[in-house]
């Protein structure tokens, strides 16, 4: 293994343990957002119940509802801002994909390099 070659193996391992960061990174921030998906979901709810008086239920339905547009802006505010932060990780990882195949690209072209020059 020529010196070169020595050089892009140790530069490949860097460049593949940044990818598999980043990539660990995304998925967290994915399943973090999936999480408020949920809760946000989790906040409809059927308006009555059958047997239930109904004056008594249409109030509850109002403060419920009251109670769960102010979780729901809340809980959108935290989406918006995971919603920021998954993006930049999605970024992250795509760079770190490319400098993966840059790496490779370069890899290949040395390979032949080195070739022909041992063939001449």
């Amino acid at each position: 293994m020529t010196d070169s070659q020595k050089k892009l193996k140790a530069l490949k391992s860097v460049v593949q343990l940044q990818f598999d960061l980043a990539q660990a990174r995304l998925h967290k921030h994915a399943a973090e957002r999936e999480v408020t998906r949920a809760l946000i979901a989790g906040l409809d709810r059927p308006s009555r119940l059958a047997g239930e008086d109904p004056i008594l239920s249409a109030q509850v339905d109002l403060v419920y509802q009251s109670w769960a547009d102010g979780r729901r802006a809340e809980l959108n505010t935290i989406l918006a801002r995971q919603t920021a932060i998954w993006m930049e990780s999605v970024s992250e990882a795509r760079q770190c994909f490319g400098k993966m195949d840059a790496l490779r690209q370069v890899a290949t072209r040395l390979a032949v390099r080195e070739a022909r020059s041992e063939a001449d």
